[in-house]
């Protein structure tokens, strides 16, 4: 699993992925302003913040890209601070907890997800400086 913010095409290894671009739902993608996020770690990421789904389009924009980068700041700290996946996703159920515990040290995995929630914030936060809106894809 990826643990970073991609934003180059060529980077993502493997074929499942999230997309993260500016512009609406049927707007192309416009390659240089396209971050990409490791599809299981898009899983995880959509039980810890967002009102989104892996299996679905979704746009937002104004206040809901501020609600979202308000999430990922409060999840990048919980998650930083927990000890082991079971903290983060209590249910072994959901496919956030099932993820992680394919990372074998959790202290490095924990700080790479919460830097890559960061890294997700501030590239929503510029998007919404531009007054843009986001759509978030999966491919």
């Amino acid at each position: 699993m990826q643990l970073t913010l991609l934003r180059n095409a060529g980077d993502r290894v493997g074929s499942y992925y999230a997309a993260f671009y500016p512009g609406e739902r049927d707007a192309p993608l416009r390659p240089d302003d396209t971050v990409y996020m490791d599809g299981d770690a898009f899983e995880a990421l959509c039980f810890v913040a967002g009102n989104f789904r892996v299996t679905s389009t979704t746009t937002i924009a104004g206040f809901a890209i501020d609600r979202l980068v308000e999430e990922l700041e409060e999840a990048s700290r919980r998650i930083s601070h927990s000890d082991s996946p079971r903290q983060v996703w209590p249910l072994t159920s959901s496919y956030g907890y099932t993820q992680f515990l394919s990372i074998d040290d959790w202290e490095v995995g924990r700080q790479q997800f919460s830097a890559m929630l960061q890294d997700l914030g501030s590239w929503l936060q510029a998007a919404r400086d531009r007054d843009e809106p986001v759509t978030i894809r999966g491919l």
